[in-house]
């Protein structure tokens, strides 16, 4: 499976929903999400970035994955903190249904640059819901022109919003993160 795979599932799925749609984006979907964007601006009414945000063109996902790597183990719950993704929040009995619920990720969607070539994708009205990273650090970090948050400046049209929790807010957070997602699609 290849990134563009990604991209495509999501473009036939806007396609044959027939009118614009809130996208909602968590953590390295961001970059299907940004790509998504670019080909179809037409197709989407909002974007919801969760703990996520909107990438630059050639952003590569995950840069230092082996070229042999097939598939991109889920590492375990004790583990993700070390990764940067808290786990902040979550009990113990959503942790083991996390570990149960999780799947390997294709290698071949993680290493593959993103191709931009649509500006109109940075007026689609867009939402950051900071969650393990709050918001005015965000700002702070996309001012100061850190690459990962760079494309934040190019959003012409863009709401912050603190969920504050770790990387995972569909578990640690979910009702609130329900209740957030239902009010972003309600106002698009």
């Amino acid at each position: 499976m290849h990134f563009a795979d990604h991209v495509d599932f999501v473009v036939a799925n806007l396609e044959a929903f027939g009118e614009p749609a809130v996208l909602a984006a968590h953590s390295g979907s961001g970059a299907v999400a940004t790509a998504v964007s670019d080909r179809v601006p037409e197709l989407l009414a909002k974007i919801v970035y969760v703990d996520s945000g909107p990438c630059t063109d050639g952003t590569i996902p995950v840069p230092d994955l082996p070229a042999e790597a097939t598939e991109l183990p889920f590492p375990g719950v004790d583990a993700l903190p070390a990764t940067g993704a808290s786990v902040e929040g979550i009990s113990d009995q959503d942790k083991a249904r996390f570990e149960a619920l999780a799947v390997p990720h294709p290698a071949g969607a993680c290493r593959e640059p993103v191709e931009l070539h649509d500006p109109r994708r940075n007026a689609i009205p867009a939402t950051l819901v900071c969650c393990s990273i709050r918001s005015e650090q965000v700002r702070e970090l996309a001012a100061a022109g850190e690459p990962t948050f760079a494309a934040v400046n190019d959003l012409t049209d863009l709401t912050f919003i603190d969920l504050p929790t770790g990387h995972w807010p569909m578990f640690s957070r979910p009702d609130d993160l329900a209740e957030l997602l239902y009010r972003e699609a309600a106002d698009a």
